[in-house]
C-alpha cells in the first residue's frame, strides 16, 4: 500500500512538474550546475522510467543531489524511499533525517511524516509532543492531514 502512495504522489509531483524525454538533457544541465530542481526531475524520470530505463538507484542518487541542493520534495521522496526500501537498504533513522530536512525546507510532508515518525517510535524516541509539534508544521504548510492528525493528537 505504502508503494501505491509513493507512487501516486510523484505521479501527481510529475504532471506538475512537465517533465518530458525530450528536456532530459536540459534537466541533465541543469543538475550538473546544482539546480535542484533540475536534479529531482532526474530522480522522476528514473523512478517512473519516463524516457529512460525505470532505476531506483540512480533516482535515489538524483534525488540526493536535489536534496543536498536545498529542494525539500528531493529530501522527501529520499525519505520514502529510506522507509520503504525502494532502492537503498530500509532505513527509519535515515528516513527521519531526510524528513528533517524537507520538513525545514517547507516540505509538508516531510513534516507530516516525521509527525507519524515520532507517533509510532518508527526510527525515534516515541514522543506525542514531537509528533504533535510536526503534525503543528505540517497543517502551517497546508497538509490537510496534518491538521486531522494535529487535531486527533490534541485530544489525546
Amino acid at each position: 500500500m505504502n508503494d501505491i502512495k509513493n507512487i501516486a504522489i510523484l505521479l501527481i509531483i510529475f504532471s506538475f512538474s512537465g517533465v518530458k524525454a525530450a528536456t532530459f538533457q536540459e534537466n541533465l544541465k541543469a543538475c550538473d550546475a546544482g539546480n535542484g530542481l533540475g536534479c529531482f526531475n532526474l530522480g522522476l524520470a528514473y523512478s517512473l522510467g519516463e524516457g529512460v530505463k525505470q532505476d531506483y538507484s540512480k533516482a535515489n542518487s538524483y534525488y540526493t543531489k536535489a536534496c543536498d541542493a536545498g529542494d525539500g520534495s528531493g529530501c522527501f521522496i529520499l525519505g520514502n524511499a529510506y522507509s520503504s526500501g525502494k532502492g537503498v537498504k530500509q532505513d527509519y533513522s535515515k528516513a527521519n533525517s531526510y524528513y528533517t530536512k524537507a520538513c525545514d525546507a517547507g516540505d509538508g510532508g516531510g513534516c507530516f511524516n516525521l509527525g507519524v515518525a515520532y507517533y509510532s517510535g518508527k526510527g525515534v524516541k516515541q514522543s506525542n509532543l514531537k509528533a504533535k509539534e510536526f503534525f503543528g508544521k505540517a497543517c502551517d504548510l497546508g497538509s490537510d492531514k496534518g491538521c486531522e492528525n494535529y487535531t486527533i493528537i490534541n485530544k489525546l
